[in-house]
């Protein structure tokens, strides 16, 4: 069975490279450039193996869409791991009060090996019954 890959990105000059080469692997990617169409479908997290998520892509009310998200997940019963991306170094982002309140599977920096990112995604579980 397929592993459903979420991605939140405002940006698809980055987004529809990794996603056609999640297909090549076998994975399922769903792809949100708006936090709003995100939210409109937010169920969609219950059947989501890993979510890749922008720390910079613009949220609502000074949030984040990654904070949003990350709410998000910590009140589903079988939450996904939730990876940050970014073109920030991560030691910009270690320090962030807000990253240490969340407990994030890990972080990627954009331009990344897609490799790093297989590696992880073998570490990932199925999802629950």
């Amino acid at each position: 069975m397929s592993k459903t890959i979420l991605i939140l990105d405002d940006d698809p000059d980055f987004v529809l490279p990794l996603v056609k080469r999640l297909g090549w692997e076998g994975y399922t990617a769903i792809v949100f450039y708006k936090l709003k169409d995100f939210l409109d479908k937010k169920n969609v997290l219950k059947q989501t193996d890993l979510v890749l998520c922008d720390f910079n892509m613009p949220g609502k009310d000074k949030a984040l869409c990654w904070q949003v998200v990350a709410g998000h997940i910590k009140g589903l019963k079988f939450p996904p791991p939730l990876f940050l991306m970014s073109g920030f170094g991560r030691g910009n982002l270690d320090g962030a009060a807000a990253v240490k309140q969340f407990k994030l599977a890990g972080y990627l920096q954009k331009p990344f090996d897609f490799e790093i990112l297989k590696q992880s995604l073998a570490q990932i579980r199925p999802l629950e019954p």
